[in-house]
């Protein structure tokens, strides 16, 4: 979950993605954002996003 505004995603996905691999996961497609605060509904800095990021475990 991003909370915050959309310019700071991809410093989420870094984080996200450093996560998967930690935990010996292998990201596969596709990535998919759900918006479920908008800019309509709210300020940049209250703006919410779910990344999702289907895993794989690594075979290795």
């Amino acid at each position: 979950m991003h909370i915050g505004p959309y310019a700071q995603l991809p410093l989420a996905y870094n984080a996200l993605f450093a996560a998967v691999h930690e935990r010996g996961l292998r990201p596969q497609a596709p990535v998919r954002e759900a918006y479920l605060v908008g800019p309509a509904e709210a300020p940049q800095e209250e703006l919410m996003t779910r990344l999702v990021i289907p895993v794989q475990e690594s075979t290795a």
